[in-house]
């Protein structure tokens, strides 16, 4: 009875796996390809972390620029629109990966909720910006239906369901947000989005 409560024993060693035959040697474990140490890993999501946070006070900075530069102009304040969503978007990410834990981070997903916006006023931006025929007068229903419209779906499936994203413990990482299952919503959202950068 012993030797069969050693053998079936579970131990968790340093990396967080739990081991049945005792505590992991890390020099003689069998690392999975593309396994990044602890202390990398740690690295690595300091950076994304800092990356975030300065995407978010350089683009409120710069679209508070433009804006001041000539405000009653469309194209300023669709550049000004473009960079707050963007900001929003940055710094809920950055509050994402503050999170320690699943509540947190459950949180900060569903507040940055409205980042579709973000690429929807980007969008609209590039279309006034260049000119095109589609930012000028009937087409401008094009803009509702094709743009806003599904940013606006988007964001409600993210404000209230969980079929876009949920919450989910990664090894080395923490708390953190991934894809839902596979579904009509992801494909949507994917192609929403795929369009939106080939247009």
């Amino acid at each position: 009875i012993n030797n069969a409560n050693r053998r079936f024993r579970k131990t968790v060693g340093r990396s967080g796996v739990v081991d049945q035959a005792g505590p992991v040697d890390r020099q003689q474990s069998k690392e999975p390809p593309g396994f990044l140490p602890d202390v990398n890993r740690v690295i690595l999501t300091a950076v994304l972390v800092s990356i975030c946070l300065l995407a978010a006070v350089v683009t409120y900075g710069l679209g508070i620029y433009v804006f001041s530069r000539h405000p009653a102009s469309l194209v300023n304040r669709l550049f000004f629109a473009s960079m707050l969503a963007t900001t929003y978007w940055a710094f809920g990410e950055f509050m994402i990966w503050q999170s320690a834990g699943p509540e947190g981070v459950a949180f900060w997903l569903k507040a940055s909720a409205f980042w579709p916006f973000a690429i929807a006023f980007w969008f609209h931006f590039l279309l006034v910006f260049t000119g095109h025929t589609v930012s000028r007068g009937k087409s401008a229903l094009f803009l509702f239906v094709f743009i806003y419209l599904p940013a606006t779906a988007i964001t409600l499936a993210g404000l209230y369901t969980d079929l876009l994203f949920v919450v989910a413990f990664i090894p080395g990482t923490g708390y953190t947000y991934v894809p839902a299952e596979a579904g009509p919503e992801n494909l949507l959202e994917s192609l929403y989005i795929l369009a939106v950068m080939v247009a």
